[in-house]
Formats: C-alpha cells, sequence, structure tokens
C-alpha cells in the first residue's frame, strides 16, 4: 500500500477510502486548485493491465457520467490517464453510503425512506432516458449527504440498454429474477432491484438475503413481503415478477410523494453519524449491524440456519447501580438510627440465606466462562461490507478482529464484482486472519506472470 500524500498526474492523493484487488478509490485535490476543492478519483491498481476488468470498468463509467447529467448522480469532475492507466474523478459528497446508514440506524421513517426512493428513482430515469441500465443497484451504490439528498454512484458495470449480458453481474440480494437467465440489460431490472432499496429503507432489513445472484432466478413473489410495510403499495408496480409488467422509473417517482420533514430526518441521521467519532468501543460493526435485521419483515437468507450469535460486552455497569459518595454516606448512617431494627434484621438475615445458597451451588459444579473467537480481515479495506452467516458487517478497521461465537460460519465478500463465499471452523480463543492468495490464472513456467485471481 503506498504510502499517502500521494502525487497522481495532475492530482494530489490525500485519503484512500477503499481498495480491492483491482481498482483504488482515494479523495484528491488537484494540483494547483486554489479553492482546494476535492473529488473522488478511482483508478486501477498499480500494476494492472490497462486492458483488464478494472480498466473497463473505469472507462465505462467516465462514458456514462459524460453523457447523463441529473442531480441525483454523481457529477464528472474529469477522466484522463496517468501512465497508461485510466481514471476517473467524480464529485466528493460530504455523506454516508446507504448501507452504512441502514446498518447503524435500522429502518427509516417513512418519509426518508421514500425521499430515497425518489431520489433514486429519478436518477435511474436520467439514465434509462439516455438509454443506459446501470445493473448494480444497492444499497452500498447510494450515497446519502448531510443535505438529505441521495445520489447514485458506481456505473463502472453499467449497460447500454438491450446489450447482451456475457457475466452476471450485481449484488445478490438486490438482482431482479430475470437476470441470472442471461437476457440483454433492460431497464426493468432497475426499476426492480430499486424496489427493494427502497423496501429496506422502510423495513431496515434485505428482504432477500441471497448469496449468490443466480439464487435470484428462484426468488418468490416479493409483493406480499412489501405489502406488509407502510408504503409498500407504491412500490408495489415495480415489484411485478414480469418485467413487460413494472412501469418505468419516471412514473414511481412522481408516485413516491415527498413528505415536509423527509429531508431534515435524513440530513439529522446523516450528520449525527458524521460526527460520531471512529471509536472501536462505539463502532462495533457486527452488533450494530444486527439492528439491521431485525425490523418487521420476517425473511432470512438462510431459514434453517441459527442467527450468528455475537458476544455481549461485560456491562462494567447497570442503570440501577449507584455509587455514594461520603456525604450520602455519612447521611445514611445518620438515618440509620431512625430505621426499624426489625426490618433491618430480617434482611440481613435473607441475604445471608441467599449468599450461602448462591456459594454452595457454585462449590459444587465448575464454573468456566467460554472465550470469545475473532476474525480478522485484513484482506479488505476500510469501511467495506462483507456478510457473516447472513448478516452484513461493515469493517471499520480490517487489521482489528471481530468477536464472533465459536462453531461454523459462512463469510461472504465481494471479489472484482464477484462474490466469494468461504465456510470456516473457529474454536473458544481463536483468532482466523483471512489473508490474499497468488493463484496464476494460467498456467505458465514464469512466476512472474501470475496475477491476483
Amino acid at each position: 500500500m503506498n504510502a499517502l500524500p500521494e502525487r497522481f498526474g495532475e492530482y494530489l492523493l490525500v485519503k484512500r477510502l477503499s481498495e480491492s484487488l483491482m481498482a483504488e478509490v482515494f479523495v484528491a485535490v488537484r494540483l494547483g486548485d486554489r479553492n482546494g476543492k476535492t473529488v473522488v478519483l478511482k483508478r486501477p491498481r498499480l500494476g494492472e493491465r490497462a486492458s483488464g476488468e478494472s480498466a473497463q470498468a473505469i472507462l465505462r463509467e467516465a462514458e456514462v457520467l459524460s453523457a447523463v447529467r441529473s442531480p441525483t448522480l454523481v457529477t464528472l469532475e474529469a477522466q484522463g490517464e496517468v501512465a497508461g492507466l485510466p481514471f476517473v474523478a467524480v464529485e466528493h459528497v460530504r455523506g454516508l453510503s446507504l448501507d452504512r446508514l441502514l446498518a447503524r440506524r435500522g429502518a427509516m421513517s417513512r418519509g426518508a425512506a421514500l425521499a430515497v426512493g425518489r431520489d433514486l428513482y429519478r436518477a435511474l430515469a436520467a439514465l434509462h432516458a439516455a438509454g443506459w441500465v446501470h445493473a448494480d443497484v444497492a444499497p452500498s451504490n447510494v450515497v446519502v449527504d448531510d443535505a438529505g439528498e441521495a445520489k447514485l454512484i458506481d456505473l463502472g458495470i453499467a449497460m447500454h440498454a438491450g446489450e447482451a449480458r456475457h457475466v452476471v453481474a450485481g449484488k445478490p440480494g438486490y438482482v431482479a429474477p430475470e437476470v441470472p437467465g442471461q437476457r440483454a440489460a433492460a431497464p426493468a431490472e432497475d426499476v426492480y432491484a430499486a424496489a427493494l432499496v427502497v423496501a429496506e429503507c422502510l423495513g431496515g432489513r434485505r428482504l432477500f438475503d441471497e448469496r449468490d445472484v443466480a439464487e435470484a432466478a428462484t426468488r418468490g413473489d416479493a409483493r406480499p413481503l412489501v405489502a406488509k410495510l407502510s408504503a409498500g403499495d407504491l412500490l408495489m408496480p415495480a415489484l411485478a415478477s414480469a418485467p413487460g409488467e413494472r412501469i418505468s422509473a419516471s412514473d414511481i417517482a412522481l408516485s413516491l410523494t415527498e413528505e415536509p420533514s423527509a429531508r431534515a430526518d435524513l440530513a439529522a441521521l446523516v450528520s449525527a453519524e458524521l460526527a460520531a467519532p471512529d471509536d472501536p468501543a462505539t463502532e462495533r460493526s457486527a452488533p450494530l449491524s444486527v439492528a439491521r435485521h431485525t425490523a418487521e419483515i420476517v425473511v432470512s437468507r438462510t431459514q434453517a440456519s441459527a442467527p450468528l450469535a455475537f458476544p455481549s460486552p461485560i456491562e462494567v455497569a447497570t442503570g440501577h447501580t449507584t455509587r455514594s459518595s461520603p456525604d450520602l454516606i455519612s447521611r445514611d448512617a445518620r438515618d440509620e438510627t431512625h430505621r426499624p431494627t426489625s426490618s433491618r434484621s430480617i434482611l440481613l438475615v435473607a441475604g445471608a440465606v441467599v449468599l450461602a445458597l448462591v456459594v454452595g451451588f457454585l462449590s459444587g459444579r465448575r464454573v468456566t466462562r467460554p472465550r470469545e473467537a475473532s476474525i480478522q480481515l485484513p484482506v479488505v479495506t476500510p469501511r467495506s461490507e462483507v456478510f457473516l452467516d447472513g448478516h452484513t458487517l461493515i469493517v471499520t478497521d480490517p487489521n482489528r478482529p471481530i468477536p464472533i461465537s465459536p462453531g461454523t460460519h459462512t463469510l461472504s465478500l465481494s471479489v472484482r464484482k464477484r462474490e466469494k463465499e468461504i465456510e470456516f471452523n473457529v474454536r473458544e480463543g481463536e483468532n482466523v486472519v483471512f489473508v490474499p492468495l497468488l493463484v496464476p490464472k494460467n498456467a505458465s513456467p514464469d512466476p512472474s506472470t501470475d496475477r491476483p485471481r
């Protein structure tokens, strides 16, 4: 990992936002810009081929953003290449990704959720009118700023409407049911995926906790699940199983009326999260994510599997604990003479009996406290999203162990925009560390040609 700040062409990279096996994303400033305006710059990892997947995704994002302008899409600031590698620079939105907001705060108010939906469908309407399909609509690709406005981001796998799909891409749990059939890209798939995102905002959890995009083909009808939600009726026209029966993004954007306090609610949520310190004690990814999966819809990734059991931190004190100051102690001593002796004696005897019973019980058995286990994910970048046993984890610090319960777990994470699933077992006291391995794509006698896969 290169040290920052780093000069990259005419830009100074000042902060790393994310990093994958193929691409890096930074906060950057153009050298010589006296206003100090920051942008978000995306480039392939140094050493990637200019014709590789990451470079092609960056070129596609620049192509789409140069053709489509909308207040609900990030604005293209610049594009170009340095040392043969393309880059794209877009506006730096001060806000939070929607998936992190949901993980931290759970379900939104009706007004806030519909405001997100309105912005999302306005962005899609602009893309569809220009002949593009986003093809990867999910909470992780929506950013809500501190003014309560939502923007659609990450257009690296966008496709022309009607373009043949050679590889099924997107995020499990959000792609439309027709997508795994290798059909041509169509606006209707974005309309469906966006409705699932809005439903998640209303309910606080994903409707379909799927592990692979192929599972969408066997998914049941989403409408009965959404009907249980407040304002779920507004999403019904977007969730028809048949693509031809869904309404357009522009029509559904008009139907999602905005409530007066919606933007203020969203802005307050985002501002509270931005103001919160990045303290590991207050930003434990796993327990905070659990709240996202406890809302009114009852659909789990694997119904037969047990929910993830997160070890609870030891509470030092509860709300019922009172610490007396010296003044209070002396006052209690003065008041002691006014308390009835009989009541005090009864309390003392009862306390002694209870203490004796507890001591006797504990002395007759061996008490052991199970040691917690943990996992460590240096393979991912800060703020990355992974899935552990069906629950979303936002990894704030890849080098810090994440506490989990001993036993067998399933970890899913995205590598090169494809979901990788790993099943592992961890015993008490163990810390399992996941590290990347170099695997050759093609057999070659020259080890230097091996590349990560």
